[in-house]
């Protein structure tokens, strides 16, 4: 059984990291560390909570204390992985003097100027952020010689691709490389290509995740029926709720109509300051309020126990970010719920996430609802179609028809638009005639509720009754 004590590491190290309470290193760091030491490049696949971080801290602090010259770059998604690993470092170095940085958005660019300005040994980024430094020239990579991609399969499903190659095109040619990823995927390893040189590759075979304790469900709706139905989801449950929603806007939206409607919520997503995102999941985390709607910001990384419900308002684009948004809830082996809620443009990534789910979890149920408007049916045919049965899937994927109903929607049925208008969810407006037969445009918001006049919200039957949680 190996120990860190085996792996070449500062006498200091080994007992820094035993008075930490690691006996052993976990596997990927057991394969990863020595290949660091050794100066070459490395591409590690292995899930959250493997403990990659402690793969590439582990041998950087080593390396540097070895060598005083070195210096080391580590690109980050998010601000708050950023956090999470400046505490790994200042609690890893004990006594040696390992000045880090952190630069990200959300605080003051003249403080970071200033830490950058001390020639830190350990820089910690996020793109976005570190690309206006370079623009601005305030930031220098020249004498960078370890650069680490952490979360790099994240940090391409956010967009930051050319700010990391830019990123690149300032450090010396002579560097090593360290990529991590929770996934791997041919993109990250032809994206591997471009910045690895004679790398070693580490795959840690991922547990399939079955999330027995969590009852998953799938509901599918149209797009003005969400939030009528997020509100009789709410107003049913008890305990702490997470709604994952797939923009910042829709975040901020959903959770002024939910205040509106009575029911204390909060928001979290990237154009949030750090302080104003620590304070907002701390306040979560104490129960001052009983729901939080969250960007995928915050879909990795946040334990809170008491989560007892997630919401998936907009469907998960990959297996991957479904699997961590409903892990913020079951944590510790309690039982915990999920619900996903399913529009016909986003059949595509649920069938993606239904064909990965444990052949052995409780089948997810797949319902039909129609006929939701604001909260109240809108017709007689409206009401016929509410009423439409369930409409299960079996694990392979395949649905079961109901004898004698279509599998789609009745292309003779001209019931589903408001006010007795066809459905033109597809045009995004609708037109009537005004008192002098003028036509008149009506626009479409489809997450508030359908067609609308103004900036009305969606109605619903909650009133301003607040729940007691």
């Amino acid at each position: 059984m190996v120990q860190f004590s085996d792996l070449n590491l500062p006498v200091f190290l080994t007992e820094k990291l035993a008075q930490m309470g690691y006996k052993k290193p976990t596997e990927i760091q057991e394969k990863s560390i020595p290949v660091v030491l050794n100066g070459k490049d490395i591409l590690a696949s292995s899930q959250t909570g493997s403990g990659k971080t402690g793969a590439f801290v582990i041998p950087i602090i080593t390396k540097i204390i070895n060598n005083p010259d070195s210096a080391a770059l580590i690109l980050v998604p998010t601000r708050e992985l950023a956090l999470q690993i400046k505490e790994v470092i200042h609690e890893m170095r004990c006594n040696e003097r390992i000045h880090t940085a952190l630069i990200f958005g959300g605080t003051a660019i003249d403080a970071q100027i200033f830490a950058l300005k001390k020639n830190p040994k350990i820089v910690i980024a996020t793109p976005g952020r570190l690309q206006v430094h370079l623009q601005r020239k305030t930031a220098n990579l020249a004498k960078f010689d370890i650069l680490v991609l952490d979360e790099f399969d994240r940090m391409l499903d956010m967009g930051f691709r050319d700010d990391i190659s830019n990123i690149v095109r300032h450090l010396p040619q002579n560097r090593q490389t360290l990529m991590f990823s929770a996934t791997k995927r041919a993109s990250i390893i032809n994206h591997a290509k471009l910045y690895l040189k004679d790398f070693v590759e580490v795959n840690i075979e991922q547990p399939k995740e079955t999330h027995e304790n969590i009852q998953q469900k799938f509901i599918e709706l149209r797009e003005e029926e969400k939030y009528p139905h997020l509100i009789k989801e709410i107003s049913e449950r008890e305990g702490s709720i997470i709604i994952f929603v797939n923009m910042k806007r829709v975040a901020d939206d959903l959770c002024a109509w939910l205040r509106k409607d009575g029911i204390e919520a909060q928001a979290v997503h990237g154009d949030l300051r750090q302080r104003q995102r620590e304070n907002t999941v701390k306040r979560f985390r104490d129960e001052k309020f009983q729901v939080l709607i969250a960007t995928d910001v915050v879909a990795r990384g946040i334990d809170i126990p008491h989560i007892k419900h997630v919401v998936n308002y907009d469907t998960p684009r990959t297996f991957e970010d479904y699997t961590h948004r409903i892990g913020r809830t079951g944590r510790g082996g309690a039982d915990g719920y999920s619900i996903c809620f399913v529009t016909r443009s986003e059949k595509s990534f649920y069938n993606n996430i239904l064909k990965q789910i444990n052949s052995d979890d409780s089948e997810p149920v797949y319902n039909q609802r129609r006929g939701v408007h604001g909260g109240r049916p809108s017709s007689s045919r409206n009401d016929r179609r509410s009423s439409t049965p369930r409409r299960e899937y079996s694990k392979d994927g395949n649905r079961e028809r109901p004898q004698g109903k279509p599998f789609g929607r009745n292309r003779n049925d001209n019931s589903f638009g408001a006010e007795g208008n066809s459905d033109r969810r597809n045009s995004g407006s609708t037109f009537k005639k005004d008192e002098r037969g003028n036509s008149e445009r009506k626009e479409y918001t489809p997450r508030s509720g359908g067609y609308k006049s103004g900036n009305e919200r969606p109605t619903s039957n909650f009133g301003d009754r607040r729940k007691k949680w």
